[in-house]
């Protein structure tokens, strides 16, 4: 994310202090996140700076997609910020969004736990809000692992998971988008089906 941050922010030509004053941190951390010495920050954060940018928080969560999702990811990075539905940080509304894929693709928590390397009962909790994770490295397991399940036309997910997350998408729109996906034969087959056959 630092490489897409910086090409952001030199892009706005804006300085790293100029940033930082808009989205109250210090320049420092912003270098941090620039240079890769803060790979994880939280959902929070890059939505913050997302914001102080002017562009969707689907703009910065991309870069923590595969280079094959990168290729089919279909997000606006030009159109700016979408208008927010919410006024807070969501992360019931984005567990009940991974709780929502998980279920249209017919896996159950363990075998979404399996393959991303989660306690099932973390990913349970993080799926009923009970404990929210807020950590983009850590969603981005989650929504890879999901994704691969998917066509290879399907986008990404993770970028929708960090708009819900942020209230610039609501659950409807993952409703959606799971209504939208291919299914049967056309939804990738999981690892273990594979294994038994």
């Amino acid at each position: 994310m630092g490489a897409t941050l910086r090409a952001l922010r030199s892009h706005a030509r804006v300085s790293q202090i100029a940033l930082g004053a808009r989205v109250s941190m210090h320049a420092n951390y912003i270098g941090a996140i620039e240079r890769g010495e803060i790979w994880n920050p939280g959902l929070d954060t890059v939505d913050r700076i997302a914001e102080g940018l002017g562009v969707s928080v689907a703009t910065l969560a991309e870069s923590y997609a595969t280079a094959e999702e990168r290729l089919a990811l279909r997000v606006d990075t030009t159109g700016g910020r979408p208008q927010r539905v919410a006024a807070a940080y969501d992360a019931v509304a984005l567990g009940a969004a991974i709780r929502l894929v998980r279920r249209q693709l017919h896996l159950t928590q363990q075998q979404l736990a399996d393959e991303t390397g989660l306690h099932r009962n973390h990913l349970g909790s993080v799926e009923t809000g009970e404990k929210p994770t807020r950590r983009i490295a850590t969603i981005a397991r989650v929504a890879h692992s999901l994704t691969a399940h998917l066509s290879d036309e399907a986008p990404p997910l993770l970028p929708l998971f960090a708009q819900v997350f942020t209230g610039e998408a609501t659950l409807a729109h993952v409703r959606e988008r799971v209504a939208s996906m291919p299914s049967g034969s056309s939804v990738a087959r999981s690892p273990q089906a594979s294994a038994e056959s």
